[in-house]
């Protein structure tokens, strides 16, 4: 547009220049009328030609634009789209755990969180290889500046590959951190899992599909149970400084037997105020007005895919093991 603009006021501008130049340039004995008729006449000439670029450079933007249109067009209409159900939220009961994240060299203290999720595509195409990235936080906050409650311990994106027309997978999403943060969210009902996904279509196209769930409403023993958790957590977190660092020394020194005896111990210090309880099942639903799909640009596509890989830190095996225990 800035291109065409200039062109046409070049046009007057080169018209009036030229005109002005004859009179300067042309010495006064030549100033003739058919000398002039001429000369205007390859003026007009210069001036035509520029006035039939400027149509043609329009002309050739309006059919750009519009094959741009076609393109987009056709590449929306093969639009995949994933329907979710069945969402499933759990919390372990408070542990003293050893990983492979941390190749069992470090003693942790916190609760794993667990969401499933079955995903069907309903939409009229398949979809390749669409990347999830949960976050679980705080419904208070507003997405777009949400902070983090507790991080997937996993990877920060699950990678599934293509899920063809009328197709059907479960997602397993594993979160871990201080517990206390998530079981403080849980008792306030103030806790969200935000789901994004994005994904391509047979032609290549990328969407980005966003949902949310939140908590239901509870029964008292639920409550009371999460309180369990809390009191314990609490109790636990302020002598796990002293406890981690005991496990240290015991692992520098390479006693084995002494690193599992004093696991065992913490963890059974805790059982004893969580009592037979291991694992909570939290209700959970899709919330209402959560739901978006848009297609999404190329270069916002490998952003976010970029920015998920500079998080993924934890390959395969790890995460096989840590799931199975």
């Amino acid at each position: 547009m800035k291109r065409q603009s200039i062109l046409a006021l070049s046009i007057p501008i080169v018209f009036v220049a030229g005109i002005l130049c004859f009179f300067v340039l042309v010495p006064q004995d030549a100033l003739t009328l058919p000398i002039f008729i001429s000369y205007l006449a390859s003026l007009s000439t210069v001036a035509m030609v520029l006035v039939y670029f400027l149509t043609t450079s329009q002309q050739l933007t309006a059919m750009s634009n519009q094959l741009k249109e076609m393109e987009f067009s056709r590449n929306v209409a093969i639009q995949p789209l994933l329907n979710f159900s069945s969402p499933r939220l759990s919390v372990d009961a408070p542990r003293y755990y050893v990983s492979p994240l941390t190749d069992f060299k470090k003693l942790q203290f916190h609760c794993r969180i667990h969401f499933k999720l079955e995903i069907t595509n309903i939409g009229n195409g398949p979809i390749i290889a669409a990347d999830f990235f949960p976050i679980i936080g705080n419904l208070s906050s507003k997405e777009k500046n949400i902070q983090p409650l507790v991080k997937h311990e996993l990877e920060t994106r699950i990678e599934c590959i293509s899920l063809e027309k009328n197709n059907s997978c479960s997602i397993y999403l594993l979160f871990q951190d201080e517990s206390h943060k998530f079981l403080d969210s849980a008792l306030s009902f103030d806790l969200i899992v935000y789901l994004t996904v994005v994904f391509k279509n047979a032609l290549g196209m990328p969407f980005k599909e966003k949902i949310a769930f939140h908590l239901d409403n509870y029964n008292v023993e639920l409550i009371e149970n999460l309180k369990v958790f809390m009191r314990a957590s609490k109790a636990a977190e302020i002598d796990y400084p002293e406890k981690a660092t005991k496990f240290d020394e015991f692992k520098s020194f390479g006693r084995e037997e002494d690193v599992d005896k004093l696991q065992e111990e913490l963890n059974n210090e805790i059982k004893s105020q969580t009592g037979a309880i291991e694992i909570l099942e939290i209700p959970v639903s899709i919330q209402r007005g959560s739901f978006n799909i848009s297609p999404i640009t190329k270069e916002e596509y490998d952003e976010i895919i970029n920015e998920g890989q500079k998080s993924y830190r934890y390959n395969s095996l790890a995460m096989r093991r840590l799931s199975k225990s």
